[in-house]
């Protein structure tokens, strides 16, 4: 994914050739992905760079909320709690369809949700993509800057904790908090 973020075009046809035949000696029928990166660039990004995957490849979330819709798996304790939603960048490019899926999940599991000023395809990144300037260089300063955007805004819907389906964002956001003493709220990745 840094690749193809990067413009690295020729490193990534490179992995899609890889995957095509590491995957064929496999012998998948299926593929169930819970990072919203991974399913994008496996969905839509790879078959462009060449790659051809004879199996289905599917996202952990739409899986797990059909489940939970079908009464496969139980809630057995009700979450009780406002939440706000950190949003995958992947996930804005996969539309608004799938951004519904994870405040589906929450609302089953018994979560209320406060919804940021800036959310779904208006959500700010984590903070990784500050570093992802030239002129920032991944430097921390740069990072943290973006990051503590998030932690003070989040801090500022009176949500009771934090939800991210992206384990980077997870990172990222877990890191900020650090740095900011004066509040936060609990940060969790969805499957938690």
């Amino acid at each position: 994914e840094m690749y193809f973020r990067k413009g690295h075009f020729e490193m990534v046809r490179r992995i899609a050739r890889d995957l095509t035949a590491r995957y064929r000696d496999m012998g998948l029928k299926r593929m169930i992905i819970p990072c919203t990166a991974g399913f994008n660039m496996h969905t839509n990004v790879l078959p462009h760079f060449g790659a051809e995957f004879d199996f289905e490849v599917v996202h952990l979330l739409p899986w797990l909320l059909e489940r939970l819709q079908k009464g496969e798996i139980a809630i057995r304790h009700p979450l009780e709690m406002t939440v706000t939603i950190q949003e995958s960048c992947h996930a804005k490019l996969l539309g608004e369809a799938f951004m519904d899926i994870p405040r589906r999940i929450l609302t089953l599991m018994g979560a209320r949700i406060v919804e940021a000023p800036s959310r779904r395809e208006r959500s700010l990144c984590c903070g990784i993509g500050g570093g992802f300037s030239h002129a920032a260089a991944y430097h921390p300063y740069h990072l943290l800057r973006s990051t503590l955007r998030n932690v003070r805004m989040f801090c500022a819907t009176g949500a009771e904790a934090v939800v991210t389906y992206c384990a980077g964002c997870l990172q990222m956001l877990a890191t900020g908090q650090l740095a900011y003493p004066f509040g936060g709220q609990p940060i969790y990745h969805l499957l938690q």
